[in-house]
């Protein structure tokens, strides 16, 4: 079993008031997922104290998340020298639509519960396989959300300047550390996608969107690309300059063909759509 943590998409049925803090106590429990039984312990005194609640603020979070169907309480265990109860839940397995987390993401000091929650409720509503969404005004995300437009505006104000997230003309990226691409990086359509994605999103570039990206064309780039500082070495060198959008095949003809100046095609481009693009352009 990963010893990643996979929280699904699901948590947007949370609509309570109080919602980031309870998103962020959903992860905390399922976050002691620890073996294939997909079942998590965890007493309600030590989820207070991480998450920086009341006991019965756990208690209102515990039977909401239990009403959605999100968890399921099953028996209590003792713990070691008996002094309390661990609570005991078990989950369904996910197989599709979740968010790929490490387990340090739910207990980061640097970070309030309700920032974590926020945090996991914009990846959830993210484009499959980015950390990345639109994001045309707060006024629509926060009708997406469920969250004021004003609230939203200053949460969102501060996770930029925590360096958790950055607006790259109109989308949010979330750049927290602790969301992962994938689980297996060792497969090279993922840690080649890495590379680019952390490269577009340093040349304040949108980077091209998983669910259409070719898994073909990024196996390509590792018969001249055999790790991951080679593909930085590689980018650095032949894309001195990103349009504002692009996709995997720009990378792959840049990085394995020729290079040409397409300042031309950028002209050309029918209504920018700068996705048409296939070949680097150096200036």
């Amino acid at each position: 079993m990963s010893n990643f943590i996979l929280i699904p998409k699901s948590i947007q049925q949370i609509d309570k008031k109080s919602k980031l803090d309870e998103i962020c106590a959903y992860g905390l429990i399922r976050s002691q997922i620890t073996d294939d039984s997909y079942t998590a312990s965890i007493s309600q005194d030590e989820l207070a104290s991480l998450g920086g609640w009341g006991k019965s603020t756990v208690a209102n979070y515990i039977r909401d998340l239990i009403k959605l169907g999100l968890i399921a309480q099953g028996d209590s265990e003792k713990c070691k020298n008996g002094d309390h109860r661990y609570n005991v839940y078990q989950f369904g397995k996910l197989e599709t639509d979740y968010a790929i987390y490490d387990p340090y993401f739910f207990t980061d000091p640097s970070l309030t519960s309700e920032q974590k929650g926020l945090i996991m409720l914009l990846k959830s509503h993210c484009y499959y396989g980015t950390n990345h969404l639109s994001y045309p005004s707060d006024n629509k995300i926060g009708e997406l959300l469920g969250i004021g437009d004003k609230s939203l505006k200053k949460k969102i104000r501060e996770l930029i300047d925590l360096g958790q997230a950055k607006m790259i003309g109109d989308t949010l990226v979330l750049l927290n550390p602790y969301i992962k691409h994938a689980i297996d990086m060792r497969i090279s359509a993922n840690w080649v996608y890495s590379v680019i994605y952390e490269f577009c999103v340093e040349k304040e570039t949108v980077p091209p969107r998983k669910n259409v990206v070719g898994k073909k064309n990024l196996r390509l780039i590792t018969k001249k690309y055999m790790d991951r500082d080679s593909l930085q070495r590689g980018l650095n060198e032949k894309f001195i300059t990103l349009p504002p959008q692009v996709n995997i095949a720009y990378f792959t003809q840049g990085l394995l063909g020729e290079h040409y100046d397409t300042t031309a095609q950028l002209r050309k481009c029918p209504l920018r759509d700068y996705s048409l693009l296939t070949t680097p352009f150096i200036l």
